[in-house]
């Protein structure tokens, strides 16, 4: 798999891995969010910003795909376009499987 197309259907399937882990964190993640938090006592000096930003409403997050983002065309088309050689493309993408396997998304 040294081509252009190998290196995509490497990066392609990193991305389905990491958008399936992606969909099945969602839940954990909004449990982490939903439980009631401790409320933590006022110094003497007033609140700082830590209480500020415990005591703050709830914060959302958007998720965005990788897939569909400007870096990941740019990076897909330097490829095609010989930029970015096969071989580097390659390493890079071992250093991605061993950052996803830390994350346990990947084994």
């Amino acid at each position: 798999m040294d081509t252009v197309e190998g290196v995509l259907h490497r990066l392609n399937q990193l991305l389905a891995d990491v958008e399936r882990a992606a969909r099945t964190d969602v839940g954990k993640a909004s449990d982490l969010g939903s439980s009631e938090r401790p409320h933590r006592a006022s110094s003497e000096k007033g609140s700082d910003a830590i209480d500020e930003l415990i005591n703050s409403r709830r914060r959302a997050s958007s998720v965005r795909g990788l897939r569909d983002s400007e870096a990941f065309e740019r990076f897909k088309q330097e490829l095609v376009d010989g930029l970015v050689r096969v071989d580097a493309a390659h390493r890079l993408l071992d250093l991605v499987e061993v950052i996803l396997a830390y994350a346990g998304v990947r084994r």
